[in-house]
């Protein structure tokens, strides 16, 4: 019998697991962790019993597979053994002064087999997880196990999922769900509608515009079908029944979609955006020397923003130059628009497509996106990575950021990596999106538009600190070009910078349309 030492990390916790191995006789058992990272059946030898500490734990055991909802601190455990549960065991772990952890076995509904499990969460030192393990031993020695037994400590491996999968021509990314069984419970969604309803009357607004019906229909969906789900979804909101009985409703009159996502099981990767707010000068200063540029006269466009090139004194139209070009060029110069005093400020702007310019008097000064070069996004981050100049563990911007702080000579190196280049314009009031209305902190969505439907109501589900909920898709951005990916819009300042460079996280994304006939 083996025992693994499960080390699973993410963003936000160090979770550390004891797990006993099943000795079955077919199959793997293996755990979904509630964070979305997966362990497949195989994945590990047979016999191998993998656990997490979750609020829910799905179970995938040979044939059969089992799902079971247990409470944050409890360990559902159970084996298979040709082709049958052979044994289920739960266990609470409760904390005591005098040690770590003290053990109670809740009243067996089966039958157990010889297993046992010791299984805590958090950072522990080194001497908590020899304590633990000196408490599993004495556990089995009491218990009569008379097998020679191993210990081997591994660490979970991250599963690489290629989240900017592109679909086949023509496909789009969602999937109509026909098994009610696997729509969502939007209950607790409804529980915090704030700023929905004013997120759902920006994206009517945006419906009324006659551009809007070009995009549609999308796939079987009108733009009639469509606007009516907004308004019915603005009524409901706003008709005061209670979270319970606005889910009834939605699940009676709305069909519900899935985004197929990058693995074609429904999995997309969120990441967060914000507008940040920067010192700048609308004059090139000793300090502010960084510009923004406005659109220069020679990108051209078509109708609906779509990058055509740039128009020489030919009238011929070819690819506008890359980033790295344009930088080693003079061929913007009249177009500055503002001046920051960082390079790599003047990257993230280019990044979030939007920001809020504090001059030296005090004013504040809106920029949004405009256009871009028509190059394709390359992320910096992740070259930054792949060099191992930051840490898989500490994916964030403010690390990008004290990156280059210690190393300024670097950032020219690395942001010339990412050939697209953005302009900017003036904006009043709130910052906007692809759609030209304004977004909304917690309720916006930018996915990708050539296969998500724009302007449409959505439920996001992934656990992420600051809940989501129902959201409006009403944006886009240079790196989100798949079915698998999705970025939230966190508000303005510092603080929604924090969220948004925290949030890496997997989940699902759906869809609500009305049904024809109601």
């Amino acid at each position: 019998m083996k025992y693994f030492v499960l080390k699973h990390l993410n963003q936000h916790q160090r979770l550390s697991a004891l797990a006993v191995a099943a000795d079955a006789a077919d199959g793997a058992a293996a755990f979904m962790f509630h964070n979305s990272a997966a362990i497949r059946a195989g994945a590990f030898e047979k016999g191998t019993l993998l656990v997490s500490r979750s609020a829910t734990i799905g179970a995938h055991v040979g044939l059969n597979g089992s799902g079971h909802r247990v409470g944050a601190g409890h360990y559902l455990v159970f084996t298979e053994s040709r082709g049958r549960m052979a044994g289920n065991a739960l266990f609470n772990l409760h904390p005591s002064r005098n040690f770590p952890f003290s053990i109670r076995r809740s009243t067996a509904k089966f039958p157990l087999t010889s297993m046992v499990l010791l299984s805590y969460a958090s950072a522990m030192k080194i001497k908590i997880i020899l304590l633990g393990l000196l408490l599993v031993i004495a556990f089995l020695v009491l218990a009569g196990c008379q097998r020679r037994t191993s210990f081997v400590v591994t660490d979970y491996p991250t599963l690489q999922k290629d989240y900017t999968r592109q679909l086949p021509p023509g496909e789009l990314a969602l999937r109509k769900i026909t098994d009610p069984n696997q729509i969502p419970d939007y209950t607790r969604a409804f529980s915090d509608t704030d700023g929905l309803a004013e997120a759902i009357e920006r994206s009517l607004n945006y419906m009324a515009k006659p551009s809007s019906k070009a995009f549609y229909p999308y796939g079987d969906i009108t733009h009639e079908q469509a606007v009516k789900s907004l308004q019915e979804l603005k009524k409901l909101v706003a008709s005061g029944l209670s979270p319970q009985q606005m889910n009834t409703v939605l699940r009676e009159k709305f069909d519900t979609y899935i985004s197929v996502g990058c693995d074609n099981q429904g999995t997309v990767l969120f990441t967060g955006y914000y507008t940040p707010i920067f010192d700048g000068s609308l004059t090139r200063t000793d300090r502010f020397k960084y510009p923004l540029y406005r659109s220069p006269a020679d990108l051209m466009k078509d109708p609906d923003g779509t990058i055509l090139g740039q128009k020489g004194p030919d009238g011929n139209i070819r690819q506008y130059p890359s980033r790295v070009d344009i930088q080693n060029s003079n061929i913007l110069a009249g177009n500055e628009f503002v001046w920051l005093g960082d390079p790599f400020e003047v990257y993230i702007v280019h990044v979030q497509g939007s920001a809020k310019i504090r001059m030296p008097n005090g004013q504040i000064k809106a920029v949004g996106y405009d256009a871009h070069n028509g190059w394709d996004y390359q992320s910096v981050m992740q070259k930054m990575i792949a060099d191992g100049k930051l840490s898989g563990k500490n994916m964030s911007i403010k690390a990008m950021i004290d990156y280059f702080k210690a190393h300024p000579d670097e950032v020219d190196m690395y942001v010339n990596k990412n050939p697209r280049f953005v302009f900017f314009r003036s904006e009043e009031g709130e910052p906007r999106g692809s759609l030209n209305e304004p977004v909304t902190p917690f309720r916006t969505i930018a996915t990708d538009k050539t296969i998500y439907p724009r302007a449409m109501f959505a439920f996001v589900l992934v656990d992420l600190d600051r809940p989501i909920g129902f959201a409006l898709d009403q944006d886009t951005g240079g790196a989100i070009r798949a079915a698998g990916r999705c970025d939230v819009y966190m508000g303005v300042g510092d603080r929604a910078g924090e969220l948004a460079g925290g949030t890496y996280r997997e989940g699902q994304l759906y869809y609500l349309f009305i049904k024809p006939d109601k």
